[in-house]
C-alpha cells in the first residue's frame, strides 16, 4: 500500500464541484451568458469545500472524506436529472423518488464507511477524470466566446444632420392582427388602430423574413439575408451556431452605424443570451438597473440559476413550495412574469437618458410561458388557446401608454420600430406585427410587403444620408429541426 508521503492528494471533489454548472452552461450556450454561471459555481464550490473539510475533520483521512464528498455531489447534483428522466412514470413524483434517493444515499454512505481507505490508483484516476470532465465544457464555453465575437457587417457611409433616438422593440412571437384572429378568435384591430392614431405605419401584408428569432433578428439588424450573413450555415442547415448569431446580433451593422454617429446603445436583459447586448452603454437588468440607480435585491435567482437549482435535490423544495421557503425562490414562470413586467416598467425611462440613443429591446412576450392575464395579473394556466391572446391583450394595454410616453418625452421626434420577430402558431408563423413610426414631413411611403430586412435600409436612407438599395422582400419557411433549410413562402395578405 502506498505510504502517506506518496499517496496522491484527492482534489477531485473540488474540481467536480465546478462540473454541474459548467455542463449546464455549455448545453445552454446562446440561451445563457457565461457570467450567468458565476453564482452557481461559487455555491457549488463553497458547499463542496465545506462538506469536504467537515468530513476530513470527522474521519481524519483525505481519501475517505473525498469519496464521501463525491458521492454526496452525485446524489445532490444528479437528483433533478433523474427526476426529469422519470417524470410521467410511476417514480416521476417527488413523494416516491425523494425517499428512494435518500435510501440510495444511505446505502452509498454505508458502503463507503466500510472502507478504511481508498486506493491511491483510484484517487489518481478520479483526479484525472474530474479534470477532463471540467475541461470539456470549459473548452465549449471558450470556443463559443471566440466565435460570437463576429465582426459587424459593412456599415456604409452615413452623414447625419439630425440625431433622433432610434427604438427597435421586438415582441417575441407577436403575430399580425388577421393571423391572431384566425388562430385564436381574438380581434386585435383596436390595438392596430391605436398605433395608427399615434402615427405608426403598418404594412398591410407584414411578414417576417424567417420563422426563428435568431435568424430574424440577425437579418433585421444587419440588413441582409442569411446566405450573405452566414453562408457557411447553409452547408449545415440542421445546426444553428448560437455563437455566430450572438455575434451578429450583438455586433450588428445597425448598431455599428449608429454608434459611429455618436449614439449610445441601451439594451435590456432578455433571458435569451443570443439576443442580449450585455456590452451596451446602458445595459438594463432586473438585478442592476442603471435607469433608476437602484438595484433590486440580489437574492432573486436568474433564469439560469433557477434552471440550475432545478437540476439539484433542491428541486424538491422549489416545487413543493414549503411555507418557509424564501419568497425569492421563483419558479421559471414567475421569473418570466417578473422580468417582462420589470422591462415594460423601465422602457419609458430610456427616453430621458441624455444624448442620441439606440434602444434595443427583445421582449420575450407574448412568447410562452403564458403567465399574464389581460389586466397584468399573474396566471399560471399556461394554455396557449387562452394564454396567448391574454398576453397579447396585456401587451396592448401596456404598449400604447409606453409609446405615448416615449413620444412625449423625446426632445426630437424618435424613430420607433415595433415588430414581432415571428408569429406564434405554425400556420401563421411568418405573419407578424410590423409598425413603424417614421417622423417628419419627408417620411417614406411604406410598401405593403415591406419585410424587416429592409427596415433599417429605409431608415438609414431617409434620416442618415445612407445609400442602401432595397432588397427583394422574401419570406422563408424552415422546419424547427433544420432552421437553415429554407424554402420561399408566398405572401399572404389579409
Amino acid at each position: 500500500m502506498a505510504s502517506s508521503q506518496t499517496r496522491p492528494f484527492p482534489f477531485y471533489p473540488l474540481v467536480l464541484a465546478l462540473y454541474p454548472a459548467l455542463a449546464l452552461l455549455s448545453s445552454n450556450l446562446g440561451q445563457a451568458q457565461p457570467g450567468a454561471a458565476l453564482r452557481p459555481l461559487i455555491f457549488s464550490l463553497l458547499g463542496s469545500a465545506l462538506l469536504y473539510g467537515t468530513l476530513r475533520l470527522i474521519f481524519r483521512r483525505w481519501d475517505r472524506a473525498a469519496a464521501l464528498t463525491a458521492a454526496a455531489q452525485v446524489l445532490f447534483f444528479g437528483y433533478g436529472y433523474f427526476y426529469l428522466a422519470l417524470e410521467g412514470g410511476a417514480l416521476g413524483r417527488h413523494r416516491y423518488l425523494a425517499p428512494l434517493w435518500l435510501a440510495l444515499g444511505g446505502v452509498s454512505l454505508w458502503l463507503l464507511l466500510r472502507r478504511r481507505s481508498v486506493a491511491a490508483l483510484v484517487t489518481t484516476g478520479l483526479n484525472a477524470v474530474s479534470v477532463i470532465l471540467v475541461a470539456l465544457p470549459l473548452l465549449q464555453v471558450g470556443v463559443y466566446q471566440v466565435r460570437q465575437a463576429q465582426p459587424a457587417a459593412e456599415t456604409g457611409t452615413l452623414n447625419a444632420s439630425t440625431l433622433p433616438d432610434v427604438y427597435y422593440i421586438v415582441l417575441d412571437g407577436y403575430g399580425r392582427a388577421d393571423a391572431i384572429e384566425a388562430a385564436y378568435g381574438f380581434d386585435n384591430t383596436a390595438f392596430t388602430q391605436s398605433l395608427q392614431d399615434l402615427g405608426f405605419a403598418l404594412p398591410e401584408c407584414a411578414q417576417s423574413n424567417y420563422m426563428w428569432t435568431a435568424l430574424s433578428l440577425s437579418s433585421t439588424l444587419n440588413m441582409d439575408y442569411q446566405d450573405v450573413l452566414y453562408p457557411a450555415g447553409m452547408e449545415h442547415p440542421d445546426n444553428v451556431d448560437w455563437a455566430v448569431y450572438h455575434g451578429l446580433i450583438q455586433h450588428s451593422a445597425v448598431r455599428a452605424n449608429l454608434e459611429a454617429l455618436g449614439y449610445q446603445t441601451v439594451a435590456f436583459e432578455t433571458s435569451f443570451a443570443f439576443t442580449e447586448m450585455a456590452d451596451a452603454d446602458w445595459y438594463i437588468t432586473i438585478s442592476d438597473n442603471p435607469l433608476s440607480q437602484q438595484a433590486v435585491a440580489g437574492v432573486t435567482p436568474t433564469a439560469f440559476e433557477t434552471l440550475f437549482l432545478r437540476t439539484t435535490a433542491l428541486r424538491v423544495l422549489l416545487e413543493t413550495r414549503a411555507a418557509w421557503l424564501p419568497a425569492a425562490a421563483l419558479s421559471a414562470n414567475e421569473g418570466h412574469y417578473q422580468r417582462v413586467s420589470f422591462t415594460l416598467e423601465q422602457l419609458p425611462s430610456a427616453a430621458r437618458l441624455p444624448g442620441p440613443k439606440f434602444v434595443f429591446l427583445h421582449l420575450p412576450a407574448p412568447h410562452s410561458p403564458f403567465v399574464f392575464k389581460p389586466d397584468g395579473s399573474y396566471s399560471d394556466v399556461g394554455e396557449e388557446a387562452t394564454g396567448y391572446p391574454d398576453t397579447v391583450a396585456y401587451l396592448n394595454n401596456r404598449m400604447i401608454p409606453i409609446l405615448q410616453s416615449i413620444l412625449e418625452n423625446s426632445a426630437t421626434p424618435p424613430i420607433i420600430v415595433l415588430q414581432g420577430d415571428h408569429g406564434w402558431d405554425q400556420p401563421h408563423r411568418l405573419q407578424i406585427l410590423n409598425a413603424l413610426y417614421l417622423p417628419g414631413e419627408n417620411a417614406p411611403q411604406i410598401s405593403s410587403t415591406l419585410t424587416p430586412v429592409n427596415t433599417f435600409r429605409v431608415i438609414f436612407n431617409t434620416y442618415f444620408g445612407g445609400s442602401y438599395p432595397l432588397l427583394p422582400d422574401v419570406s422563408y419557411n424552415s422546419p424547427e429541426g433544420r432552421k437553415l433549410d429554407f424554402s420561399v413562402a408566398p405572401f399572404e395578405c389579409p
